[in-house]
């Protein structure tokens, strides 16, 4: 793969890792699966997940679990090795159950990912997270405001 190529390749990978943030915050699971191969193998901090389906089944509670989430994306990075494409990035991830109106947690990681072209189109075949930081339960600020959902959000603010 030339230089050339692999700024392109940069530009799918920052346009996936940010879809799936995208996809997690307003709970659109059919967008989700765009973002990764159907036999993706996610290998997240407290369990490995072989396939779309047997990460959804568990995903899919956690996060209905939460009353909002949202997750940030930076410092995108690519490059080719011998076993292939990857692309890094940060992602900084603050969550608040409904359960806990007056707590919300909060974490840094990096997603490491290896990218493969699955029917034409760049999709993340292998995803590795790494916590580098972790505080749960934050007590909410007097003041601090948070919308009802990251998709109540989104659809009150379609027009701008």
């Amino acid at each position: 793969m030339d230089a050339v190529d692999l700024h392109l390749v940069a530009v799918e990978a920052r346009l996936l890792q940010n879809t799936y943030a995208h996809a997690i915050d307003s709970r659109d699971w059919k967008l989700f699966r765009t973002v990764f191969a159907p036999d993706v193998v996610a290998d997240f901090p407290r369990r490995r997940y072989a396939g779309m389906t047997e990460w959804l089944d568990e995903f899919v509670p956690f996060h209905d679990a939460c009353s909002w989430t949202w997750h940030m994306m930076s410092n995108h990075l690519v490059g080719q090795d011998d076993a292939g494409v990857w692309a890094s990035c940060y992602g900084d991830v603050r969550w608040r159950l409904h359960t806990s109106a007056d707590r919300y947690s909060h974490a840094l990681g990096m997603y490491q990912d290896r990218l493969a072209v699955v029917d034409g189109e760049w999709v993340v075949a292998r995803r590795k997270l790494r916590i580098v930081m972790y505080r749960p339960d934050i007590p909410v600020p007097d003041g601090m405001t948070f919308p009802t959902s990251v998709q109540a959000f989104i659809e009150e603010n379609a027009d701008a």
